[in-house]
């Protein structure tokens, strides 16, 4: 530490004398700095990157003449390909030219399209005139309409055709080639059972289809494999898709009879507004009172095993 001299000053009626004080060094001694240790946590510092000398390039100058070189020698290559590209095109025919008549043509096409896009036909677009009698009345003056244009003509105030889920007869019909289908896969069994399906007291409400199958004495203890086998391809071959479900598939859709087992199906019903209740049950607690659609068209198939002699 540096220490500066201080001048002091007495009072007269005492002594005076001047009191210098030198400059003078104290030493103190530097507390040693210890770095803690880096704990096995941190990720080690980074270090920084050398910059890079500016002054000049690295390598000599024979580096970049070769450089150089394959460069004019790519440039060669780009301007012969482009020169051999512009002889093919030189050497190619020329194109053919439009025949003089080629409008013509065109505007007769466009004539023709014209005449049969017209709802309706006359004698110089309709070149087939189909023979009519007549009445030997020929005073009136109305005009007799010919087959052809009797059959192009639509009917404006029918109602549009919109694919749906079969329903009544058609719904029916779809139930009778199920039954025909797992007929088809028993007769294909080893022990080719005689199949025959019938469809009675179909309405547009109910129907009934009656699915019989005809077993030899030697394959009677055999017939409780035909009979699991005809349900898990009614199972199989019964969906939403196909328009016809099967009622009460989460519980017993097949119900045992003395002869076989009988089930249900339903038509499809929308999806939103389906009582789940009803087509996975089998039935519904409020029925009629239910607000959730019910199926309008029900089907039961009747699986008959008759023991033959």
């Amino acid at each position: 530490m540096l220490s500066s001299a201080v001048l002091l000053e007495i009072p007269s009626f005492q002594c005076s004398f001047v009191l210098a004080i030198k400059n003078t060094f104290i030493d103190v001694e530097e507390e040693s700095f210890v770095r803690p240790p880096r704990r096995h946590s941190c990720p080690p510092r980074a270090r920084k990157s050398e910059s890079p000398d500016l002054s000049g390039f690295d390598g000599d100058e024979s580096d970049y003449a070769e450089e150089d070189q394959h460069v004019l020698e790519l440039q060669q290559s780009f301007k012969q390909e482009a020169l051999a590209r512009h002889e093919m095109v030189l050497q190619q025919p020329p194109a053919m030219p439009f025949p003089s008549d080629f409008e013509a043509r065109c505007q007769e096409v466009r004539e023709r399209m014209a005449c049969l896009s017209t709802s309706d036909f006359d004698s110089g677009c309709s070149t087939v005139v189909p023979h009519r009698e007549v009445s030997e009345d020929m005073s009136t003056d109305a005009t007799v309409r010919s087959d052809v244009e009797a059959g192009c003509k639509l009917d404006s105030s029918a109602a549009p055709f919109v694919p749906g889920p079969p329903k009544g007869i058609t719904f029916h019909q779809e139930v009778f080639a199920v039954a025909d289908e797992v007929a088809e896969v028993l007769r294909q069994h080893e022990c080719a059972p005689d199949m025959h399906a019938s469809l009675s007291g179909a309405t547009d409400d109910e129907g009934v289809t009656t699915l019989t199958m005809m077993l030899g004495l030697e394959h009677q203890d055999r017939s409780h494999e035909l009979l699991s086998l005809a349900k898990e391809t009614f199972f199989a071959h019964t969906n939403r898709s196909r328009g016809v479900c099967l009622i009460g598939y989460k519980k017993t859709p097949f119900k045992t009879t003395e002869t076989g087992f009988t089930s249900s199906y339903a038509s499809v019903s929308r999806k939103r507004q389906a009582c789940r209740q009803f087509y996975a049950n089998g039935r519904c607690r409020y029925e009629k009172e239910c607000w959730w659609h019910h199926p309008e068209t029900v089907s039961s198939i009747n699986f008959v095993v008759e023991i033959c002699a």
